[in-house]
């Protein structure tokens, strides 16, 4: 008799109801969590698609005031000024995405409850997909701070001069913390129906193959 069969089903041998019932709860359980895989990936990519557009948006508009205020090296200062400003004014105030909103349900049924553990950890990792955007724009910004510096040593600024460095910018240093590549594959469940199931061949049956 196979293993970690419900008591339920073991008192009564009916083993075809066993694997009816279990057949049925994967294919209802797999298809809750593909769709809720599907809405996590579709949210993650559109605050994505929102944030490269107020980019643009703020790099049109700061090469604009740019050029009107220092001509073309206005401009460039105001492209790269303005489309960092919007990326972060999108992050900060505009995006309403977090990860833990379209976290996949944990609720497993009566089979299968080990899976409960893969679904945590793939819950774990979307949101450290999540954390490991925040350092890469970050990142981002440091190396624009850092060209900008380069652009404008020597000039002066509220008042100061800004420190000349040769040419070679300032030391900016930032520790991203080491996370694990994401990879989410979506739940892949095989039922087979219970038409299809036959005895193992011994007179009486008793054993079932699926």
């Amino acid at each position: 008799m196979p293993e970690n069969i419900p008591t339920g089903y073991k008192k009564g041998l009916n083993l075809a109801q066993y694997y009816k019932d279990r057949g049925m709860e994967r294919s209802s359980e797999a298809k809750k969590w593909n769709l809720q895989l599907r809405l996590a990936e579709d949210a993650f990519t559109a605050d994505e698609e929102e944030k490269s557009w107020y980019s643009l948006a703020g790099s049109t508009l700061g090469a604009a005031i740019g050029f009107g205020t220092g001509g073309w090296e206005g401009a460039q200062t105001g492209w790269k000024v303005g489309g960092e400003g919007g990326k972060w004014y999108q992050s900060e105030f505009i995006s309403d995405y977090e990860p833990e909103k379209y976290y996949t349900d944990t609720d497993v049924g009566k089979f299968d409850v080990s899976q409960k553990y893969d679904i945590e950890e793939r819950n774990r990792r979307f949101k450290q997909a999540d954390e490991s955007r925040f350092w890469k724009d970050l990142t981002e910004t440091m190396e624009t701070v850092g060209s900008l510096w380069m652009m404008y040593e020597g000039a002066e600024f509220l008042g100061s001069k800004i420190p000349s460095t040769g040419g070679k910018g300032p030391e900016l240093s930032l520790t991203v913390p080491e996370l694990d590549p994401v990879s989410i594959d979506p739940v892949e469940v095989v039922v087979t129906p219970v038409s299809d199931w036959q005895p193992s061949g011994r007179p009486g049956g008793g054993t079932w193959v699926w």
